[in-house]
């Protein structure tokens, strides 16, 4: 029995130290308690791969029943392709066959084990890179084709499509006439690679025109009037376009080009082809400067005077940023001697106080900006001492003749406020009239003058201090109107510290009967 049982497990361990190579019969692994046989311990699932040689890597790698001995792969031709010993990876090199194959070591009961796989490697298909032939000129000399970069170590030749624009003889290509081609360069198959075509455009250009500088305006300023373009001289009778790189400098119409901004600009001239001529561009710099802000002085001079005070008073001026041609400005003093202080009210009119009424200057300036330099303008200003005349008050001249009890006009009401306008509130005549004195206090001895037009057309009193008028109201239908202006007139000084001005008092008049007594 011992015999028996002996020479059994001999004939087990000689199977399982049993191999074969490189097709051999995997070694088998025994299903114990099973009768359904064996199964490999070291197979793939693929016996056969098929592949193109320059269609990358590749792994396949083997299936594993028990054993966990480790796992070497080699390749039967590593010029074909190698195999990384511990991952499987297969690297394809060349056309060709090889054999991969997978060796187990043994382990615990599990014997040594093989298994192999085989792979055609195809032809590969040529990678070639982008050909692009240059645009040769019609009357050009023959040129030689450089073929397109590619993997592949085939040789090439090359044909046109159009041997009236460009024929090719070998590798040498002939321009005829002007139009298009297409060149085809063909690969020829080598031992690892296919045949493989590659095409490229040929433009043959018409004669290239002579073309002359582009000249632009030159001294452009922001502001400045349009202008026109020259073009410039070419072969080419094919009219030119104009064209701008920066539309917000200079802006072109046609042939005309239009300021908007400063900075530069490039301005180009494109010329189509036309008959036997290729088009042509030229382009030229062309730089528009900053201009200078537009400032003047207002033209009314009133804008720029201002009554005197106090020198505890500001002084309001009529000027505002849009008197001054450019707004966004602001106020400085250019001639203090005589200012206190400067500032702006929420119009932007200049506020100042000056120590006494005198000539001064003030200084608008504005920054510089996108377009514009900066500047500024000193603008003379005035503040005068004229003073609101002041009406004394109204009384009626009674002649020494007139009996006292006869009956004429009266005064009912003076109204004298300083800046406003005076008031005189009278009772005059119908049937007859009667003369009312009118006192006026006038400061700093200015001229006067007073009468129902104006300008007043009464001589003017050359003299300050108090002056008398006498006015004649009554027996007159208008002289009975309810009310009626007088207009008061004062010169001003020949140094201008006193403006001539006109102002206004007004006549109340309340019609009343008097007894007609001749005086």
């Amino acid at each position: 029995m011992k015999t028996v049982r002996s020479f059994w497990l001999a004939g087990v361990l000689s199977c399982l130290l049993a191999a074969t190579w490189p097709l051999q019969a995997p070694a088998q692994v025994a299903v114990v308690g099973a009768t359904a046989g064996s199964v490999p311990q070291l197979a793939f699932r693929q016996a056969e791969m098929s592949r193109v040689w320059n269609a990358g890597s590749f792994t396949q790698t083997a299936t594993v029943a028990g054993s966990k001995g480790a796992i070497s792969y080699s390749s039967s031709d590593p010029a074909v392709a190698s195999v990384q010993a511990g991952s499987g990876l297969v690297t394809p090199l060349r056309q060709g066959e090889v054999i991969i194959t997978a060796v187990q070591a043994p382990q615990g009961f599990f014997p040594l084990a093989r298994a192999s796989y085989r792979v055609r490697l195809a032809a590969g298909v040529p990678v070639l890179q982008p050909w692009v032939l240059p645009p040769v000129g019609l009357a050009g000399a023959p040129v030689t084709l450089t073929p397109p970069v590619s993997s592949s170590p085939g040789a090439f030749s090359f044909s046109s499509s159009a041997p009236a624009v460009a024929s090719v003889v070998g590798n040498q290509l002939t321009v005829l006439g002007s139009g298009e081609a297409v060149i085809t360069a063909t690969q020829a198959a080598t031992g690892d690679y296919t045949a493989a075509t590659a095409t490229a455009r040929l433009l043959v250009n018409l004669q290239q025109p002579v073309v002359g500088p582009l000249v632009p305006p030159q001294g452009l300023v922001y502001g400045a009037a349009p202008s026109l373009l020259v073009a410039p001289s070419s072969d080419n009778p094919a009219p030119f376009v104009f064209s701008s790189s920066q539309p917000q400098v200079v802006e072109v119409s046609g042939s005309q080009l239009v300021v908007r901004g400063a900075g530069t600009a490039v301005i180009t001239a494109t010329q189509p082809a036309q008959g036997g001529f290729g088009g042509a561009s030229v382009s030229a710099t062309v730089q528009v400067a900053k201009a200078a802000p537009t400032l003047g002085l207002p033209a009314d001079p009133l804008l720029r005077e201002s009554r005197w005070q106090t020198s505890e008073i500001p002084m309001i001026l009529g000027l505002t940023p849009g008197h001054m041609g450019t707004g966004g400005g602001t106020w400085s003093v250019a001639d203090g001697v005589i200012v206190l202080s400067q500032a702006v009210n929420a119009s932007g009119q200049p506020l100042v106080r000056v120590s006494t009424p005198g000539r001064y200057a003030l200084r608008y300036s504005v920054p510089e900006s996108a377009n514009t330099l900066a500047g500024s303008i000193d603008v003379p200003m005035l503040a005068f001492a004229n003073q609101p005349f002041q009406l004394v008050d109204a009384t009626v001249n009674r002649p020494p003749s007139l009996p006292a009890d006869t009956v004429i006009g009266s005064v009912t009401g003076v109204s004298s406020p300083p800046f406003g306008t005076p008031v005189v509130s009278l009772q005059v005549c119908i049937d007859r009239s009667t003369v009312y004195r009118l006192r006026f206090a006038v400061p700093n001895g200015e001229a006067f003058g007073v009468d129902w037009a104006d300008p007043p057309a009464t001589a003017i009193t050359p003299a300050g201090g108090e002056v008398v008028i006498d006015l004649a109201l009554g027996g007159n239908p208008a002289d009975l109107e309810p009310s009626r202006v007088l207009r008061v007139r004062q010169l001003g000084s020949a140094d201008g510290l006193y403006r001539e001005v006109t102002r206004t008092l007004r006549i109340d008049a309340t019609p009343v009967l008097c007894p007609s007594v001749p005086v």
